[in-house]
């Protein structure tokens, strides 16, 4: 009796299975963001990004006795005065324990000694919280970074440019299409309160399918990479 032989697939029918694969996986992207795309109600948690730090300026550094203490604690903190770009900024009028003078417009109260330690005519971000009585108090949150990060990414897109051409080109709008995807869809999705697991999937899908073509062509190589 003669055993049947392996026969190799010749490039035409492999051609037809990655594309037909490809296919199907763009389908069941298509479905899953179908399935997953956030929603407009309202988010349990939609809270999360709505406090964003706000720009200020250092505008001096007073050191007086911490909040709720007197001179004779001998607890100072620095109390980092701000100024709001665009806003009056109150200068210091009234007295704090031990009649040390403090800023009455807003600032920063920090324990001597603690990390950073800020100067004037320094540039940060800050976040303000506002209480039940209707105060707010100040808090650190970074510097400001635009220019260098400006400057940073210029610098980034011309290397890319330089050295990929129109390849590098496709990988920058790839990049670009990327975190679209990550803003427009994953976090909302997320936010709506779908599986973290099964909404990452179908963005990772969504990114590799970008990401991959306009880098590399729509050509048989790169779907087998996609794949």
């Amino acid at each position: 009796m003669k055993l049947p032989t392996w026969r190799e697939p010749g490039p035409e029918r492999v051609g037809l299975i990655v594309w037909a694969a490809v296919g199907l996986a763009a389908l069941l992207t298509v479905v899953g963001v179908i399935a997953y795309w956030p929603g407009h109600t309202q988010r349990a948690n939609a809270d999360v990004f709505d406090d964003e730090p706000l720009k200020a300026d250092v505008i001096g550094v007073d050191v007086a006795p911490c909040s709720g203490t007197s001179a004779e604690d001998n607890t100072p903190c620095n109390f980092v005065r701000l100024h709001f770009p665009g806003h009056d900024t109150p200068q210091p009028e009234e007295e704090r324990g031990g009649g040390v003078p403090a800023a009455t417009g807003p600032a920063i109260e920090q324990p001597i000694g603690s990390v950073p330690h800020l100067h004037s005519g320094e540039h940060i971000l800050v976040t303000m919280t506002v209480h039940d009585d209707g105060t707010a108090s100040f808090a650190f949150y970074d510097y400001q970074r635009s220019t260098s990060m400006w400057t940073l990414t210029i610098l980034f897109v011309i290397a890319v440019l330089l050295l990929g051409r129109w390849r590098g080109l496709g990988a920058l709008a790839g990049l670009v299409a990327s975190l679209a995807v990550v803003v427009a869809f994953l976090l909302p999705s997320i936010l709506d309160g779908h599986s973290p697991v099964m909404v990452a999937i179908v963005s990772a899908s969504i990114i590799a399918f970008i990401a991959l073509y306009l880098a590399h062509g729509l050509n048989l190589d790169t779907s087998v990479a996609l794949l």
